[in-house]
């Protein structure tokens, strides 16, 4: 791949350090950086995992020449561009979201969940013509579509008086995709998206929609494993009244530290694991060779005394009288026993 020309050369190093970018103060540096240059690079960065995904892909999973931890730097473009509230820059973290399955499981991972929601408030904003777009296109992959309405739950939740903009929407996105939905008996996307659809009205605490949930309900199109059954939808927001479900963005050089710690406590656990599983079969190693042994040590003693007791009769080197007791042990006279012989 050709190497890309930065405005800063320090923006290479998103590249090499990744989740330890904040021991080198790679960070600190790039925050201070001029805005419309640094936006200028990181759309460059992000648009280069985009172009050579295929490449980094098979340096992960084939060549294994990079770990998934190298190829976080479109998780970090994009969180710099959200630290800095580059709204400028939204068309490229907009893309993001157009992405296939196996980009954002590469560059992504568990980002999407949590902190990918708070990226795009700060860089796209409310735009719920675009979320409602992600949320009800079943070509992309499902949880760029569940992103899209987390973004749009966490707006109301996050205390934004926006909940009666975002309803509309909401409501729209459960009716075409229940229509879509009717008389199917496959299950798919659509259904999972009806049930996050359910658990972020939970989470919002607005039984507004309850019109409209109660018929995707009857209708069976709602994946309950995501939200529970309708009685137990309704009971969500008697049960949880004050619990908080807002997933606040964390700054940047936050994130990064705990990332990095994490990563650290990670790797160390697993090569305790590993150690522990390495100990335990050295254990059962020298269990089963024991029982080896003792099994051999068994088979000695029986042989012995198959050989000691194969003829009952001991002999001596002393002269038996025939009217002693013989030998054996039978309790007769030498010569009535084995005197005769």
């Amino acid at each position: 791949m050709k190497k890309l020309q930065f405005n800063h050369e320090v923006i290479n190093e998103l590249y090499n350090y990744s989740w330890g970018l904040h021991t080198t103060n790679v960070l600190s540096t790039i925050l201070k950086l001029p805005r419309q240059s640094l936006i200028e690079d990181l759309t460059k960065v992000i648009e280069d995992g985009i172009t050579n995904f295929s490449a980094y892909e098979k340096a992960v999973e084939v060549d294994k020449t990079l770990t998934w931890q190298n190829v976080g730097f479109v998780q970090t473009a994009v969180h710099i561009l959200a630290e800095i509230k580059a709204t400028e820059a939204k068309d490229i973290v907009k893309k993001c979201l157009y992405q296939n399955e196996a980009f954002n499981e590469l560059y992504l991972m568990e980002f999407d969940s949590e902190e990918f929601p708070q990226c795009l408030i700060r860089t796209v904003g409310k735009d719920y013509d675009f979320y409602t777009e992600i949320a009800l296109n079943d070509s992309l992959y499902w949880i760029s579509r569940a992103t899209a309405m987390s973004v749009m739950s966490q707006i109301v939740i996050q205390g934004i008086d926006e909940e009666s903009n975002v309803l509309p929407y909401f409501r729209k996105s459960i009716e075409i995709l229940m229509d879509k939905r009717k008389g199917k008996d496959d299950w798919d996307d659509d259904n999972i998206m009806i049930g996050y659809i359910a658990a972020a009205l939970n989470d919002m605490k607005t039984q507004a929609l309850n019109d409209v949930m109660k018929q995707a309900f009857n209708l069976e199109v709602v994946d309950e494993s995501i939200c529970g059954n309708y009685q137990e939808f309704l009971e969500a927001f008697e049960e949880y009244p004050d619990m908080n479900y807002t997933k606040p963005y964390s700054p940047l050089l936050q994130f990064y530290k705990e990332s990095y710690e994490l990563n650290i406590k990670l790797k160390q656990e697993q090569e305790e694991w590993i150690a522990e599983q390495v100990e335990q079969e050295n254990q059962e190693a020298e269990r089963l060779a024991l029982i080896e042994s003792q099994k051999i040590n068994l088979n000695t003693i029986d042989t012995q005394s198959e050989i000691a007791t194969s003829s009952s009769f001991q002999y001596t080197d002393k002269k038996v009288g025939r009217n002693e007791p013989c030998p054996c042990g039978s309790g007769k006279k030498y010569k009535k026993c084995h005197g005769k012989l």
